[in-house]
């Protein structure tokens, strides 16, 4: 059994000490002019350089990064580093891994002058550059200010997020994270659960702050990992403060949101305000060595122990807190009467010693029963990491003094991340996206608690989707329109095995193309109807096959042993693009073959993976997916030829399924970046970026294409196991 089990909050375990600075001539509690410069942003996707990088490019060594990409607007760019440079060396310090390259380039800030060594072309480069600060938060319709707030020695990032069109004064609510040592800015990942939840609630007219901790992002002031429980308490009392303030926010309408660890700090920050109510989620209600031996054993569920091996578990766990909690005993002498607590105390000691001795003499029941304002203790069914009971004994507690106050809610399918999962095991190994149920509940209570004349029900997105087939348990997937859109080609699992069929446009008509024992799978049409791409196991392996839409001519284009899949037509039906690992046996590129399978040719050759590749209407550009090593996809269009790559979306976030419309002007894509994969369309230079469909999860809008003239979308709505096809207008705008 692996001891080193994760604690409070382990997925945002993340250190970044930062730096100690004195902060001088300000105020705790009041908002600060923006003296805080950004973190630096180098702004490029990076690979370690292997054996076959180094053999490939001609190296002297294995040494470095390679440079797969580069964000504009950041230091990168600014600096002239370029797609394929092999960066070596940052002041002076060699750069073997891409985490090396940003844990290095997290100590500078912006303004601060940067020396770099690169090989490029065969030649080494020493050159020197101003650091860019990370881009800021930035959304079409909320406003987004960054500012700063006194708190001791520290002066903590702010960040307040309102309706950009707004008047009068509004409710207003802090946002208190858990206990890992994390930033709450994260501009490229606005995907995160905290921010999905932020932004929901801001949409329906709320002022959100939040704040960095110590050290933590732009924030200043002593390391994360080295404050105290009181101390990190103490910037939350003068963010609050701060919040009150704002001309914007009704003074009278303040609530705090605390999210695990925050739960915690929300209680005593009220001890300090007056704070009108607060939302508990996935908190600690009782002593923290009680909370802890709860704790262990949902841990214990998560993992599917034995009762006797659970046991065992939960008392070595406690066994090894009390020496260091009640004992007071060092790390290094637990471990010498207990090796095993060394697994422990890797997940305990993220913070340091007096943190969690503070919070072990902490009465914690005693903080709410002193709360006079409204509570909301939110549990979610699947959150392993924190309990029912305590929270039910949270609003217990509370009411015990103030009846009515506490009210105990229980959300189905959400862990403690705020993720969808639909049980303990789910929520540990693959958890899905931000729960929108979360938001939906808070939202209702905290109008409830406002008396406000605005309507804080979550509005759901208007979209203009017709549902064409849609079979419980059941895979529809790829589907592909005919030219006049009167049809639909698709592939489906219906029968145990993937087969291609044919049906009208309604979802009526329906007609299976292939059959047998084998997979035929990722189908394209001509653009005359007449013939079918797709790619078959039929002879033992994934390869490109095309036949009449009646099922004869089959004819066999590829004979590799590597998989060749995604074929797609060209304008005039005579070649085909696809994908093919042939040449790299852990990524895909882009190939180009006639009818007959003659004259195949290899158009991209990169480290990142390159797939569902499409031309142009008019056959001149290339449109396709790459994605890179840290998890990301972008898309790309290129020249016919494979000359000329250009990155039309730039975002960490994944995006798929790019596809033209018929007169070539826009594109259609899938992408996460507001949380949930839901359809955009943009122009076919990239600008103008809308989002056009809005599945909330467990759905999500995937493989789009234009139907008919470019008015229609035909794109999958998927529900876990279940792919349906779906129609949309693309010319609504809700």
């Amino acid at each position: 059994m692996n001891k080193r089990l994760f604690f409070l909050l382990p997925f945002f375990a993340f250190l970044n000490p930062g730096a100690w600075a004195q902060i001088q001539n300000s105020q705790s509690g009041i908002a600060q002019p923006d003296k805080l410069p950004r973190r630096a942003f180098l702004g490029i996707r990076m690979e370690a350089v292997t054996a076959d990088v180094q053999r490939v490019m001609n190296l002297p060594a294995v040494k470095g990064v390679l440079i797969q990409n580069v964000i504009p607007a950041s230091t990168a760019e600014a600096a002239g580093i370029q797609r394929g440079d092999v960066l070596l060396e940052l002041d002076g310090r060699e750069v073997n891994s891409p985490d090396e390259a940003v844990r290095m380039v997290g100590a500078y800030r912006a303004g601060q002058t940067l020396q770099y060594k690169l090989i490029r072309n065969g030649k080494t480069l020493l050159e020197k550059t101003t650091i860019q600060g990370l881009p800021r938060e930035k959304y079409p319709d909320l406003e987004v200010t960054y500012g700063a707030v006194k708190a001791g020695d520290a002066l903590l990032r702010t960040i307040v997020t309102k309706p950009k069109k707004s008047s009068g004064k509004l409710p207003a609510l802090l946002f208190i994270q858990g206990i890992g040592c994390y930033s709450m800015d994260t501009p490229f990942d606005t995907a995160r659960t905290e921010l999905q939840l932020i932004n929901r609630l801001v949409r329906e007219g709320w002022v959100v702050m939040r704040v960095d901790k110590s050290g933590i992002g732009d924030s200043q002031g002593a390391p994360c990992d080295q404050i105290d429980f009181n101390t990190e308490l103490e910037g939350y009392v003068q963010v609050f403060a701060a919040l009150q303030k704002r001309e914007d926010v009704d003074a009278e309408n303040c609530f705090i949101f605390g999210h695990s660890m925050g739960g915690v700090m929300a209680p005593l920050v009220a001890k300090e305000h007056r704070v009108k109510g607060i939302v508990a989620y996935g908190t600690i209600g009782v002593n923290f060595m009680e909370y802890f031996a709860n704790s262990r054993r949902t841990i214990a569920a998560s993992y599917e122990m034995t009762p006797i091996e659970a046991d065992d578990y939960v008392k070595e766990q406690c066994d090894c807190a009390a020496m260091l909690l009640s004992a007071r005993l060092s790390r290094t002498d637990a471990v010498k009467l207990n090796p095993e607590c060394g697994g422990v105390y890797d997940a305990l000691l993220l913070r340091s010693e007096q943190f969690w001795r503070q919070l072990h003499e902490m009465n914690i029941p005693a903080n709410w029963q002193h709360f006079e304002g409204k509570v909301l203790a939110a549990w979610g069914a699947t959150d392993f990491i924190s309990t029912k009971a305590e929270h039910q004994m949270i609003a217990a507690t509370v009411n015990q003094l103030h009846p009515g106050n506490g009210i105990f809610l229980e959300i189905p399918n959400s862990n403690h991340g705020m993720h969808v999962a639909s049980t303990f095991q789910e929520a540990r190994t693959n958890p899905g996206d931000f729960n929108p149920e979360v938001a939906k509940q808070v939202g209702n209570w905290l109008k409830q608690q406002t008396g406000a004349q605005v309507d804080f029900a979550l509005k759901e997105k208007k979209e203009n989707v017709a549902e064409v087939l849609w079979m419980e348990g059941v895979e529809n997937a790829y589907p592909r329109a005919s030219a006049d859109g009167s049809k639909i080609l698709f592939q489906s699992n219906r029968s145990g095995k993937w087969h291609l069929y044919l049906m009208n446009s309604d979802g009526s008509g329906l007609q299976q193309l292939t059959a047998g024992d084998h997979n035929n799978n990722f189908p394209d049409w001509s653009a005359d109807g007449g013939k079918v791409a797709f790619v078959s196991d039929r002879d033992g392996n994934e390869e490109v096959y095309v036949m009449n839409l009646d099922g004869n001519g089959l004819a066999r284009l590829t004979y590799n042993p590597a998989r060749d899949i995604h074929p797609y037509f060209s304008p005039d039906g005579k070649t085909l693009l696809f994908n093919s690992s042939r040449d790299n046996s852990e990524s895909f590129e882009i190939y180009q073959m006639d009818l007959q399978g003659k004259n195949q040719k290899r158009l991209t050759n990169t480290a990142g993976v390159e797939t569902c590749a499409r031309f142009s209407p008019d056959s001149k550009k290339i449109l396709y997916l790459k994605g890179f090593s840290d998890g990301s996809d972008d898309i790309f269009v290129m020249n016919a030829d494979g000359s000329n790559p250009v990155n039309l979306t730039n975002t960490p976030q994944m995006e798929g399924w790019p596809a033209w419309s018929p007169d070539g002007s826009k594109i259609i894509f899938s992408s996460r970046r507001n949380g949930n994969y839901c359809l955009y369309e943009m122009n076919a230079d990239g600008s103008n970026v809308r989002q056009i469909s809005y599945a909330e999860p467990p759905r999500y809008d995937a493989r789009a294409g234009y139907a008919g003239t470019g008015d229609r979308i035909l794109f999958n709505r998927q529900k876990g196991s279940t792919i349906g096809i779906f129609m949309l207008d693309a010319s609504y705008k809700p």
